[in-house]
């Protein structure tokens, strides 16, 4: 996640055309790393959900500082916390019912 985050914009690939894939990218990656984090530990869910939203943030604001020319973007924050939230409730239903 780290090598995407941080990568230079001129790394990144070109707009596809699909107005908002940047935030269901965010949301997928967020969704993916508190669902994995909390499936292969038994841990509490609101820790790795906090931890995840806060890791989220930090990007964003190391993005705006850092010359990668990459901005801040709020609407990124709330895709990761979205993301990072139904990760946590996909586990619980699936430990609810298995």
């Amino acid at each position: 996640m780290c090598v995407l985050f941080f990568a230079p914009s001129s790394d990144m690939p070109k707009d596809p055309g699909l107005p908002g894939i940047d935030k269901v990218v965010h949301f997928a990656l967020f969704f993916g790393f508190v669902f994995l984090w909390q499936v292969s530990r038994q841990a509490r869910g609101l820790q790795i959900v906090l931890l995840a939203i806060g890791f989220g943030i930090g990007v964003e604001y190391m993005q705006e500082w850092m010359a990668i020319g990459r901005s801040f973007d709020l609407y990124d924050i709330v895709a990761d916390s979205v993301g990072a939230v139904c990760g946590a409730i996909a586990v619980w239903q699936i430990r609810k019912y298995y």
